[in-house]
């Protein structure tokens, strides 16, 4: 028979604060405010975004030309997939990475 663990339940009988303030009192959000900025971190920022997308891009000249190695070589010829799963992979983040910037400056000219 197997055994069943029991749940912890969270101790009522806690010591109360020393002093206790309401977050409202500290710290007065506005609620709706007039604009709001977002906040891209550095790594999906655009120069990096371009960075990644020129990287791919030099990936999927060197797949390609490992595609064309393996086609002229016989001794690779049953590798040929190898580098076109690189050419086709690198191109899909590119593409990923290219729609994020185009859809992030969409999103920049219909805010202004």
């Amino acid at each position: 028979m197997a055994r069943r663990r029991q749940r912890c339940v969270p101790c009522l009988n806690r010591p109360a604060p020393l002093f206790s303030v309401p977050v409202e009192a500290i710290v007065k959000l506005d609620q709706n405010p007039v604009f709001r900025k977002i906040i891209v971190p550095w790594y999906d920022s655009t120069p990096i975004c371009m960075l990644a997308i020129a990287a791919m891009l030099a990936i999927a000249l060197f797949g390609g030309a490992g595609v064309v190695i393996a086609l002229e070589e016989p001794a690779f010829g049953n590798a040929w997939w190898v580098p076109l799963m690189i050419v086709l992979l690198s191109l899909l983040v590119a593409a990923l990475v290219g729609r994020r910037l185009v859809l992030r400056l969409l999103h920049h000219r219909m805010s202004e």
